[in-house]
């Protein structure tokens, strides 16, 4: 474990407890070993992420300074680092579940492979719909998704339901950046296809949640109000796309990335002619 500023020995206890019962719950793969790195404020963790975008093969996207837990393998290993700032700002559950949804990530995408995804071949009528360089960004932001929707699937299995539901209607809130940013991206149909790949991220980490007794018709409402601002045909699409494509997922990240991106841009890419 790293420690970066001044870390308080019971913030440090917290964390500690939450991650290891986790690792307890899901019985991750045997021998695993994570890099825990506790931040005492956030300037210090997004220096740390501003610098590890300088290094070679990590793209711009690659790392993301907006959250207050992250995971990444960039070096090789499972490496979580949460940001002790931020989860004081945070309601308890959500803290919680945010935690423990970055233990998931290490247990199901703790190498490389994971992290450096190429581009799916596709059928002909799907690829004309889309630039080979747009497509590298697309690859990216349906594979975050993707593991996303993993990640909650394995914590609902694991039990996590309550925390769970609190963080991912937590991140599902709409903003007014992003209504913003969608309409800044309208007319260009290469912003929009990004913008809306972009949107998969949170639909597709509370979409596992969403037929649970207890959570599920909350989590719709909140899926549904997030991107209650895009065109009628374009929020039907990508809420079809996390509630009935992606539980078709196996156990196979890869597979699932590339079935994630077909199916994304066969259903959305035509409605953007």
């Amino acid at each position: 474990m790293a420690r970066f500023g001044r870390v308080q020995r019971e913030e440090e206890s917290r964390v500690l407890s939450i991650v290891e019962e986790c690792y307890l719950r899901l019985k991750p793969p045997e021998g695993l070993y994570v890099d825990l790195c506790l931040f005492e404020r956030s300037s210090l963790m997004e220096m740390t992420l501003r610098e590890e975008k300088k290094r070679p093969g990590i793209p711009e996207l690659g790392l993301e300074t907006g959250f207050f837990a992250t995971h990444d393998a960039w070096r090789g290993l499972p490496r979580i680092m949460v940001c002790l700032e931020k989860v004081r700002l945070q309601p308890r559950l959500v803290g919680e579940g945010g935690i423990r949804h970055e233990v998931g990530h290490s247990v199901l995408h703790g190498s490389l492979e994971y992290y450096i995804i190429p581009a799916p071949p596709l059928p002909l009528e799907t690829a004309e719909l889309i630039q080979p360089s747009i497509l590298n960004a697309v690859t990216y932001l349906v594979s975050v998704a993707v593991k996303d929707y993993e990640v909650t699937r394995l914590l609902r299995r694991g039990g996590y339901l309550e925390d769970q539901a609190a963080f991912c209607r937590h991140f599902l809130e709409p903003s007014g950046e992003e209504q913003l940013a969608w309409r800044l991206a309208q007319p260009s149909r290469d912003a929009s296809i990004l913008f809306l790949a972009s949107c998969l991220k949170s639909l597709a980490c509370a979409a596992p949640l969403s037929t649970d007794e207890r959570w599920g018709c909350e989590v719709r409402e909140a899926m549904e109000d997030a991107v209650n601002y895009l065109p009628g045909r374009l929020r039907d699409e990508l809420l079809r796309l996390v509630l009935q494509e992606f539980p078709k997922f196996g156990d196979d990240t890869l597979d699932n990335v590339n079935a994630g991106i077909r199916a994304f841009l066969r259903g959305t890419a035509p409605k953007l002619r």
